[in-house]
């Protein structure tokens, strides 16, 4: 049986200490959210989702996942939400913001994307309301990066070839929504532990580009590789993972001196990543498996 499961994410520490460890996968195909014990692999609930799931956010404080419908043929317009304890959702509308994705939590927000409407929004989890909008301008704005303080917004732009750098506490004037030229179809973004540096994937050419985020200037691009589609820092910031779909592998890479350590062959078609808080294993999701 084939399945498409594009994003998942390992659920631990939580205000409550004996609550246990959950791997909250998404099967976009079937729009379901799937829960599995991360250490039987075993599935202990699946539930439904709206159309054509494709992020995960997860407020760990208050145990609470939230899902982006991104949508399939017609755009998505709305978040899942829903209790760890119970799975119970409540659907969020989020109106004219359509096809979102690149769910990130950060402080008591959800920050996502809004491809259609070229937008950045932040949701209160206290008020539950969308508390923040900003334009991109940019064509596909698809995945999210924050900064620790939660900031500052990277994203990047697929069709734009670039990554937008938004200053949220700023006033939407220029010199607080900048671009940085990257090459054709970014997609793959994640920051450093320490946000000095953007990690930014290409799509067409292959290439990581390493950016500095007080210059917003590439100071590197990381060559070898087919379609860097997803890349993660482990938790102690000193290595790096990537999956790359094209060569169907996952790639351990030095953060500091930037060479490839080690490549594993996958099953299927590698994407999403995540990773258990001691950073001893990773979970990486497959299409096509």
């Amino acid at each position: 049986m084939i399945k498409t499961l594009m994003f998942l994410i390992l659920v631990s520490g939580f205000a409550n200490a004996q609550a246990q460890p959950l791997l909250l996968v998404l099967n976009k195909s079937e729009n379901t959210l799937q829960v599995i014990d991360p250490e039987t692999m075993k599935e202990i609930k699946r539930v439904a989702t709206g159309e054509g799931p494709h992020e995960i956010g997860v407020d760990t404080e208050r145990q609470v996942a939230y899902v982006a419908n991104y949508g399939h043929q017609q755009p998505g317009n709305s978040l899942s939400i829903y209790s760890l304890a119970t799975f119970k959702e409540t659907r969020l509308d989020l109106g004219a913001l359509k096809r979102p994705h690149g769910l990130v939590y950060k402080s008591g927000k959800i920050f996502g994307t809004t491809e259609f409407s070229r937008t950045v929004f932040r949701y209160d989890v206290v008020s539950g309301k969308v508390d923040w909008i900003m334009g991109t301008g940019k064509s596909i704005s698809h995945m999210l990066a924050i900064s620790t303080n939660g900031k500052r917004v990277f994203t990047t732009d697929i069709l734009s070839n670039s990554v937008t750098v938004i200053d949220v506490d700023m006033p939407p004037l220029p010199q607080y929504i900048q671009s940085v030229a990257v090459d054709a179809k970014p997609e793959a973004i994640a920051l450093s532990n320490d946000d000095s540096e953007l990690w930014v994937g290409h799509n067409d050419s292959g290439a990581i580009a390493v950016i500095d985020t007080k210059t917003l200037t590439i100071q590197r691009k990381l060559e070898g590789f087919k379609v860097p589609i997803r890349i993660h820092f482990t938790p102690d910031g000193s290595a790096v993972l990537v999956s790359d779909p094209g060569a169907s592998e996952l790639v351990l890479i030095d953060a500091k001196t930037k060479s490839v350590k080690h490549k594993l062959a996958m099953p299927g078609v590698p994407v999403g990543i995540t990773m258990d808080k001691a950073g001893k294993y990773a979970y990486i999701a497959l299409t096509q498996a």
